[in-house]
């Protein structure tokens, strides 16, 4: 089969099913060809299925045609098995001269299309085969039967139906084959895709349905409470707090993007577990979102506080409300527009595969779904999670660092400060018999 495919120039990793008939030798997990394609390594992932036709084929044989079958059977094998009597039926056919076929084919069991040519040309012949049959003395009252030729005729027509439905699919197939070295991607585009999800065994998946109810109920009650609190309580109004709340909307955007997915395919059957494309990308694009968007606000909350306590008479003129407001969308759009182009190196990929081994769909799981090649979208991917994990881990670790080599000087500053604040108050009460004399220090010259 390598060599088939080497000549063929057929490349493996677009390779997305095999059909086979059944047999132990096609689908045997060890030493069968598909077992042996699935512990090949350079096979990709890929679904095995039962021959279509093959299947009609089986289903036809249970079909219940005794009646028709039996005395067509034995008319065919008693003309064609004897020689002298195919002689004798072929020159009655020749007698005959009206048109009609030259003889009637043997029926064969192993090949599929047998069946109904053997009926066909019977049903052609009949008429002949009647009249041979009265010279022979061999008495089928079938043959007379309005009935029994009706039922003959209702075989013939839909074995010929199968037939045809069967060579379509063949010649179908053929045809793809044949114009594979003219076609420069031969994907598999379906919109349906299977997700893994969460491996919980049947007898845990209530106790993880719940469990990760709670974590969701949790995160939900805990960041619109705390969202509700900010914005009613005026005292909050803070930009650290406020960072918070563009926290909490963030968490909640994410923990929705994604849980209530997991939450879902818990009580699925996992053969039963798929989702579209479409949907697949949007949730990936909100799970990078919500990555992205944290790191930035972390950033920011990071250099709220270095400000904070690092030069604190300078706080309120440096974290005001538009500053605040203007760094919590530039977090935002940073990461929104981070992602759009993560993503969209994704959509552009064509796709042969239909399988996701994850709990839900993100970057990686996208790209591995096609057969192209997905060096930029490595390039890209590892590039932005550096930037956004080494601006974030490395600000904050900075800011930290910054605040805790600090006291010393700033303790030298307040005490500077304090220093000032206690000679002004010294000069006031030598000069005006204190602070509450009969002038107001407020009125007094330099």
């Amino acid at each position: 089969m390598m060599a088939a495919f080497a000549k063929a120039n057929l490349p493996i990793p677009k390779l997305t099913a095999i059909a086979t008939d059944g047999a132990p030798a096609m689908i045997g997990s060890v030493n069968g060809l598909v077992g042996l394609c699935k512990a090949d390594q350079t096979f990709p992932d890929f679904w095995n299925f039962h021959c279509i036709i093959h299947r009609e084929q089986l289903v036809s044989k249970s079909l219940n045609l005794n009646n028709v079958m039996k005395p067509v059977m034995e008319i065919v094998n008693y003309i064609r098995t004897h020689a002298l009597n195919h002689r004798q039926f072929r020159n009655l056919i020749a007698e005959l001269d009206q048109g009609l076929p030259g003889d009637l084919p043997l029926h064969c069991t192993v090949r599929w299309l047998s069946k109904s040519k053997v009926f066909s040309r019977f049903f052609e012949l009949l008429d002949a085969v009647k009249l041979f049959m009265e010279e022979k003395d061999k008495d089928y009252p079938e043959l007379s039967d309005l009935e029994w030729i009706m039922d003959l005729a209702f075989s013939v027509d839909m074995l010929c139906h199968l037939d045809r439905l069967n060579l379509t699919l063949q010649d179908l197939a053929e045809q793809r084959f044949s114009q594979y070295p003219n076609m420069e991607n031969l994907t598999f585009n379906a919109n349906i895709i299977f997700l893994e999800g969460l491996k919980v065994t049947p007898q845990a998946s209530f106790l993880a349905f719940f469990s990760l109810l709670f974590i969701y109920i949790f995160i939900m009650v805990s960041n619109v409470g705390l969202m509700a609190l900010i914005c009613m309580e005026r005292s909050l109004h803070q930009p650290m707090y406020l960072l918070f709340c563009s926290m909490s909307v963030n968490d909640v955007f994410g923990a929705s993007s994604i849980i209530p997915r997991l939450l879902r395919d818990i009580l699925t059957l996992s053969k039963e577990r798929y989702i579209t494309y479409l949907e697949c990308v949007i949730q990936a694009f909100c799970a990078h979102f919500h990555a992205g968007t944290s790191h930035s606000v972390l950033m920011i909350m990071a250099f709220d506080r270095y400000v904070a306590i690092c030069n604190p008479l300078r706080y309120t003129t440096i974290m005001t409300s538009k500053m605040v407001l203007k760094l919590t969308i530039l977090a935002w759009f940073l990461a929104f527009g981070s992602v759009v182009i993560l993503i969209g190196l994704n959509v552009r990929l064509s796709r042969c595969r239909r399988v996701i081994l994850h709990p839900f769909c993100d970057n990686a799981s996208l790209f591995k779904l096609s057969c192209d090649n997905i060096i930029l979208n490595h390039i890209y991917g590892l590039g932005s999670a550096i930037v956004f994990l080494g601006s974030s881990i490395g600000s904050i670790t900075i800011t930290y660092l910054r605040i805790a080599m600090g006291p010393g000087k700033r303790d030298d500053r307040e005490a500077t400060y304090v220093a000032a604040i206690n000679a002004y108050l010294c000069r006031s009460k030598a000069g005006n018999g204190g602070l509450t004399g009969e002038k107001d220090p407020r009125k007094m010259t330099k």
